[in-house]
């Protein structure tokens, strides 16, 4: 039996350490933004997470 994708993951992690390893504010700022847009699908609206108004909560309308 193969074990070609579980060396995949090791070269993988051992890859992403290198990256990562040496500390660089800029770098965790721009993988933070990234992130935040790839969550949000671009829009930025997953970042307010409000729940959806119920009918109770509707304001009264003047008539």
């Amino acid at each position: 039996m193969s074990w070609h994708a579980i060396d995949s993951v090791d070269e993988a992690i051992e890859e992403t350490r290198s990256f990562l390893s040496p500390f660089a504010v800029g770098r965790w700022l721009k993988l933070a933004l990234i992130s935040i847009f790839v969550g949000t699908g671009g829009s930025g609206l997953g970042l307010l997470n409000l729940p959806p108004r119920s009918p109770a909560m509707a304001l009264p309308v003047a008539m």
